[in-house]
C-alpha cells in the first residue's frame, strides 16, 4: 500500500512541478499529464526491478539481489509518505513558498537515492565482490538512467 503510495505522490509531486516551471506534454489536459508522468514512474521503477531480478540471475547471487530490492522498496516507501506531505504542503501555498517546496521535495528525492546508494554498499561489502564491480553497477544500473531522464525531461 505504501509503495502505491509512494507512485501516486511521487506523480503528483512531478506534476506540480512541472505545472511550476510551466512544461507541459503539448495538448493533453491535466489528467493525461499526471497519468503519462504515474505511468512513466511505474514503468521505470518495474523495468529497473526486472533489470535487477534479471542481474541477479545472471550472476546467481539472488539473496543479495532480493535483499536489494527489500532496501529499495523500503527507502521509496518512506520518501513516499513525505512527499505526500510536501504535495498537501505546494497545493495550498503560494507560488514563492511552492519553489522551496520543489527544491526540498527533490532534496528529498536526492537524499534517498544516496541512502539507497549506501544502503547497497553495505549489501555488497557483505559479499566478496571487487569495487570496480559495484561502481560499474551504481554507473550502470542507478545513475545513468536517471541522467538519461532528466536529459528526456529538460530537453
Amino acid at each position: 500500500m505504501l509503495t502505491i503510495t509512494f507512485f501516486l505522490a511521487v506523480s503528483l509531486f512531478f506534476y506540480l512541478s512541472l505545472n511550476d516551471l510551466n512544461i507541459n506534454f503539448g495538448e493533453v489536459n491535466n489528467i493525461q499529464q499526471f497519468l503519462i508522468i504515474l505511468d512513466a514512474c511505474v514503468g521505470f521503477y518495474f523495468l529497473k526491478i526486472l533489470l535487477h531480478k534479471l542481474t541477479g540471475y545472471i550472476f546467481k547471487v539472488y539473496k543479495e539481489t532480493d535483499e536489494y530490492i527489500f532496501n529499495q522498496f523500503i527507502v521509496i516507501q518512506v520518501s513516499g509518505l513525505l512527499l505526500v506531505l510536501y504535495c498537501i504542503l505546494m497545493s495550498y501555498c503560494n507560488d514563492f513558498n511552492r519553489q522551496y517546496l520543489v527544491f526540498i521535495g527533490f532534496s528529498t528525492l536526492l537524499l534517498a537515492f544516496f541512502v539507497r546508494m549506501v544502503k547497497s554498499l553495505g549489501i555488497s561489502n557483505v559479499g566478496s565482490y571487487s569495487p570496480v564491480y559495484i561502481f560499474l553497477y551504481l554507473c550502470s544500473l542507478e545513475i545513468l538512467p536517471i541522467i538519461i531522464i532528466m536529459k528526456l525531461v529538460l530537453g
